[in-house]
């Protein structure tokens, strides 16, 4: 079937669904459908209808674009009548955020070429001790050694030796070896990590965590896939004020956002100042 057969077939269908008569006058003579006062043309329609189709495709394809084009059209005009025309200015909601968006995009560029983005630990510590109260832990944090090793590692009875060692040539062994055959391992006995992150890699037991942290130092799981390894260096528990090592990273980015903040309040305030010294910007009484 050509498309002109497919188009008249279109037509009938869109029309009895629609219980439309067959359109009248000029202005109208070459729409398919009608939803209210808007029309889709015929032009419109056969702009979507590819080459070479079946009857069949280019019926199914031709009757889902009316039918969507209709659903749309009747939402729209529902939105018309049930919003105000505060809320229907479009063209102002336009602007609004046209205005954002360029101001936004400009905010960017001041603070990629402005910013001062150095922050000495002078100033993380001193922001530290003038906001501790803004610190106090959500959840309990430990400071850890974390191995963990295949069942069928060679050696392991030897690192498990090693590994409750404070002799310094012992803990360089325990730490060779697990770098040699650890399938996962954390040595950095400085940082502290929140204690469900540890609970997330080991098949900890642990009902009541205060009790647990406080009665283990060293403590060795085995289950059908692993052996692990947890040495307890340190741990702090909810309410405790945070470690400075814990929240040095919040702090850096607290500072880095109140300079930005800071520096578009200084773009404004001098904006406003040249302003009106130009005599760009005045008040009428």
């Amino acid at each position: 079937m050509c498309k002109q057969s497919v188009l008249i077939l279109v037509s009938i269908i869109s029309l009895a669904l629609s219980s439309c008569t067959l359109f009248q006058g000029t202005d109208h003579s070459d729409a398919v459908a009608r939803v209210g006062d808007e029309y889709l043309l015929r032009s419109e329609l056969e702009s979507v209808l590819g080459e070479n189709l079946s009857e069949e495709d280019s019926a199914s394809i031709a009757y889902n674009y009316i039918y969507n084009w209709a659903r749309k059209r009747l939402a729209l005009q529902k939105a018309e009548l049930n919003l105000s025309e505060n809320e229907k200015d479009v063209d102002r909601l336009v602007e609004e955020y046209r205005n954002s968006l360029v101001r936004s995009l400009y905010e960017k560029k001041l603070i990629a070429e402005y910013l001062d983005t150095n922050i000495t630990e002078a100033q993380v510590n001193e922001y530290y001790e003038q906001n501790s109260d803004n610190f106090e832990l959500k959840e309990n944090i430990v400071r850890v050694e974390y191995y963990k090793f295949d069942p069928a590692t060679p050696r392991l009875s030897d690192f498990r030796r090693w590994f409750r060692s404070g002799r310094e040539a012992e803990i360089e062994k325990r730490q060779q070896f697990a770098l040699d055959f650890a399938q996962e391992r954390y040595m950095s006995d400085s940082i502290w990590i929140s204690f469900m992150d540890l609970v997330t890699r080991v098949p900890l037991q642990t009902y009541n965590q205060e009790q647990f942290l406080r009665s283990n130092e060293y403590v060795e799981i085995e289950d059908s896939t692993a052996v692990y390894f947890i040495h307890l260096l340190d741990f702090k528990m909810t309410d405790n004020y945070s470690p400075l090592e814990y929240v040095r990273p919040t702090i850096k980015n607290i500072i880095l956002h109140q300079r930005k903040l800071n520096l578009i309040k200084e773009m404004e305030n001098r904006l406003y100042e040249d302003a009106q010294k130009r005599n760009e910007f005045e008040i009428y009484e």
